[in-house]
């Protein structure tokens, strides 16, 4: 179908190849000339929310590669900010993904009735892929622009779970100053403190933040009873910090040093917390 010339000579013909697989100049080359008019988006050729066959738009590539210029005329001629892809990802998702804050920060700024919380297949939402990648600069910019801090996943996972997980002490520490549900649970019933034990760079400092904040420690009585031995070592990082765990818990001095010789915390409390579970009333 030709476009009118009374809207544009501009045609999305030529984009039937994946730009991914491109230079990022080519992104810039081929679109030296936007549409300076609104243009409808239905599927004809000439929609400036035309998307390829993996649903991405003009606007999703610009998100991509970080061409704020180009993203700065899509939306200028009204491109639709909330298009997702066959994952669900918008490209605010897809700007966060990538690191482009300027980039965000123009979405922010110019995206018409762009929706900041929504969520891809996988139920994440922008800020808890921010997260996810440690940006905390990100993170501020989303929440300040209203991101839901207390959004979960399909997994039940909110932005702090996944922060945890990941061994972000900046994001984590700034959600629980605004406010994040700290008792919070997946799906599974895994809690902060789960996630932070866990994670692959366990932070002591973390695990701090997290008791410091309020956390209930003894919530966690279910995991730590069905806990394996793990490589990272509580007791051995941070002896103090596994003392001030089990004052929590319950565990008597007298108890300690077998406990916190332990490989993990969840096999540190297990005999204390299987002799509390099973004593007669």
């Amino acid at each position: 179908m030709n476009i009118s010339p009374a809207v544009s000579t501009w045609s999305l013909r030529s984009w039937s190849t994946p730009i991914l697989k491109r230079k990022k100049k080519s992104l810039t080359q081929k679109l030296d000339i936007i549409p300076k008019k609104k243009v409808s988006t239905d599927s004809s050729v000439g929609s400036i929310d035309k998307v390829d066959s993996e649903g991405r738009s003009l606007l999703f590539y610009a998100a991509t590669f970080g061409t704020v210029e180009v993203a700065d005329q899509l939306l200028k001629s009204g491109c639709d900010p909330n298009v997702q892809d066959v994952n669900g990802d918008t490209a605010l998702h897809e700007a966060v993904l990538n690191g482009h804050l300027k980039l965000i920060r123009l979405l922010l700024k110019k995206a018409v009735n762009m929706d900041i919380n929504v969520k891809n297949g996988q139920g994440e939402t922008p800020l808890m892929i921010a997260v996810h990648q440690d940006q905390i600069d990100v993170v501020k910019h989303l929440h300040k622009a209203g991101a839901n801090i207390h959004d979960t996943d399909h997994r039940g996972r909110s932005a702090l779970l996944i922060a945890s997980e990941q061994g972000s002490e900046k994001c984590c520490q700034y959600l629980m100053k605004h406010g994040v549900d700290i008792q919070m649970r997946d799906n599974l019933g895994h809690s902060v403190l789960f996630y932070a034990l866990h994670s692959r760079t366990l932070s002591v400092q973390l695990i701090k933040q997290i008791i410091k904040s309020g956390y209930d420690v003894s919530l966690d009585a279910d995991w730590v009873i069905s806990e394996n031995h793990s490589e990272n070592s509580l007791g051995k990082l941070d002896p103090k910090l596994c003392q001030t765990i089990l004052d929590k818990i319950g565990v008597p001095h007298f108890e300690r040093d077998c406990y916190c010789r332990r490989p993990s915390i969840g096999n540190v409390i297990l005999t204390r917390i299987s002799t509390l579970l099973v004593a007669p009333n």
